[in-house]
């Protein structure tokens, strides 16, 4: 009986956080993979979110393949974040986590601070372009030394403005890059075996059930509303890197 709830709750998991990547391209991880940590533990929640993660960012690329706003700095920042994996790896172990997370968690809220000052903020497309590739290379940094990449990824495309199905693909196309490296740093390590990769298959359908009603929802949802609802999934993003590091650092 405890071992269906332990299922139970690990699926509702991923089925909302799976809706809500439908409406604002992200999300998932910041709800499933906390529950699945507490059930399982972290590496096993990791390897079983990875191909949940894979198929729905590949599913988002492919509906939104046809809004090519920003794709100059978007093929700039992945290629970017390739780099930036590589350098982030071999830094792994160096850099305290922590204190990565730490950084990442204060800058977040200080460009949250920013936005809200000034709503009407936007980054140019050209100077998106001049930007794109060193914030590529510092998200595959951040990746591979402490496997989080959305304070700065989502922030650069959310600070661009693009329209709701261009912000969509660019967040997809990032997320589809990192975890297809963490499926090959996983499996690398040997955390991902037969046993966990068929759990990680069964969990594609509450994840891509999730993501197709929240691609329903958000085709309702006003540009208002869904900028609001990005904001919110970074200050959640924020305040959960602050909560797992602060204690670490000053404990």
């Amino acid at each position: 009986m405890l071992e269906f709830a332990a299922v139970a709750a690990g699926a509702l998991a991923i089925l909302f956080g799976g809706l809500l990547k439908g409406v604002v391209g992200m999300g998932a991880p910041l709800f499933a993979i906390p529950v699945l940590a507490a059930i399982y533990g972290v590496p096993t929640a990791l390897a079983v979110m990875t191909l949940p993660l894979i198929a729905s960012n590949l599913w988002q690329m492919w509906t939104y393949r046809t809004a090519t706003e920003g794709r100059g700095a978007l093929a700039l920042m992945l290629a970017g974040g390739v780099i930036g994996i590589a350098i982030g790896t071999a830094l792994l172990g160096i850099v305290p986590e922590a204190w990565l997370a730490t950084t990442l968690g204060v800058l977040l809220l200080v460009y949250l601070g920013v936005h809200m000052a000034r709503p009407e903020f936007a980054v140019t497309p050209s100077a998106a372009r001049r930007a794109a590739l060193p914030v590529g290379v510092v998200t595959g940094m951040m990746q591979g030394a402490a496997g989080v990449s959305t304070p700065v990824s989502v922030t650069f495309i959310h600070s661009q403005r693009l329209p709701r199905e261009a912000h969509l693909f660019a967040v997809s196309s990032m997320f589809t890059i990192m975890a297809v490296t963490q499926v090959v740093a996983l499996s690398a390590v040997g955390i991902m075996d037969l046993r966990l990769a068929a759990t990680s298959v069964a969990a594609l359908a509450p994840i891509l059930i999730g993501v197709w009603l929240g691609q329903i929802l958000g085709e309702h949802v006003s540009r208002q509303v869904f900028e609001r609802l990005t904001l919110v999934v970074l200050l959640l993003v924020a305040l959960g890197l602050l909560a797992r590091s602060l204690p670490q650092i000053l404990g």
